[in-house]
């Protein structure tokens, strides 16, 4: 993922963290609704079978997630605690150059820890775009009806999968920047060994 678009997405899950709402899509999907015109009704059932499919691997995908999310959630805040008692330890090592060096060592952990904390509780927490196809949007579609079904289940499988992307790219994110804070804030403990 590009460092301009990383920056975003971490962004727009903090602040809708904090602030509600949801994330509009970040990534691209490749692939776009074609013409249905041309399709028969045999052809159309694939279609409308197979968006089916997709959407429901797609919400296994978002709920997988979800739950890896949970669990990083709990470890990142233990990690927290972990990183926050290295405070105390900063203190401790005089005014010298070491002071110096843990304490903006350690304030880079805190740094790292609270954004990994951050995008994990995103990844529960904040809504996501999902389309679902129910009876009522289905009464109200143009005829023929299953040219139209079809090209429904068509973009909510776009949406679906741009929005599982995401996830997993903000989970990703969060993991890293769990893991490099834990790793800082080790260093942090050996810096200051009396």
């Amino acid at each position: 993922m590009e460092p301009k678009l990383t920056k975003w997405v971490t962004l727009a899950f903090v602040r809708a963290l904090l602030f509600g709402g949801t994330v509009q899509p970040t990534t691209k999907h490749p692939n776009k609704v074609g013409n249905l015109d041309g399709f028969n009704p045999k052809e159309l059932q694939i279609v409308i079978d197979e968006g089916r499919r997709q959407l429901d691997l797609a919400n296994a995908r978002f709920e997988d997630v979800q739950r890896r999310a949970q669990t990083l959630l709990g470890i990142g805040l233990a990690t927290l605690g972990f990183a926050a008692g290295g405070f105390g330890r900063v203190q401790n090592a005089g005014h010298s150059i070491r002071h110096t060096i843990s304490l903006y060592v350690w304030i880079l952990a805190m740094v790292l820890v609270l954004l990994g904390v951050a995008l994990s509780a995103a990844v529960v927490v904040v809504k996501g775009v999902f389309d679902q196809t129910d009876t009522p949007l289905v009464t109200n579609l143009e005829r023929p009806l299953q040219r139209s079904l079809a090209g429904v289940y068509a973009e909510a499988v776009r949406r679906g999968e741009i929005t599982v992307a995401d996830r997993v790219t903000v989970f990703r994110l969060a993991t890293r920047y769990t893991l490099w804070g834990a790793v800082v804030t080790s260093v942090v403990y050996i810096v200051t060994l009396r």
